[in-house]
This record gives C-alpha cells, sequence and structure tokens, in this order.
C-alpha cells in the first residue's frame, strides 16, 4: 500500500533527515549550553503531549470508524 511505501522509505533515510539537524546543534552549542536543561525538559514535555495527542485522536478516529460500521 502507499502508506507502506511511504513508511519504509522514510525508515530507510530517517537518519539522513537527522543529519542537518544534529550538525546545527553542534555548531551552536555555544549558544545553547547555558540553557540545555530547559530546552532538554521542554522536549520531553513536548514529546509527552504529542504522544497523548496522538493517542486521543487515534481514539477518537476508530470510536467513529466502529460507529459508522455499526
Amino acid at each position: 500500500s502507499m502508506i507502506e511505501e511511504a513508511s519504509n522509505f522514510m525508515l530507510k533515510y530517517m537518519g539522513f533527515f537527522f543529519v542537518p539537524i544534529t550538525i546545527g546543534i553542534m555548531e551552536s552549542y555555544k549558544l545553547i549550553q547555558d540553557s540545555i536543561f530547559q530546552i532538554i525538559i521542554i522536549l520531553f514535555i513536548s514529546c509527552i503531549l504529542v504522544m497523548y495527542v496522538t493517542c486521543k485522536v487515534t481514539d477518537i478516529l476508530i470510536s467513529y470508524k466502529e460507529k459508522s460500521d455499526d
């Protein structure tokens, strides 16, 4: 299916997508070293929020599909 092809492509080249971000962080480390702890906390909270919202949206879509199937 199209989703499987797209996900295989993304997984195959995932490392390539992170290289520019990693290099940018390495180059600007001096600018962010004073606030690295705050950045890590913000990233952690953002990750948790994204997972929570994704879970809720998935639950809503599954329940909507189950209602429409009945």
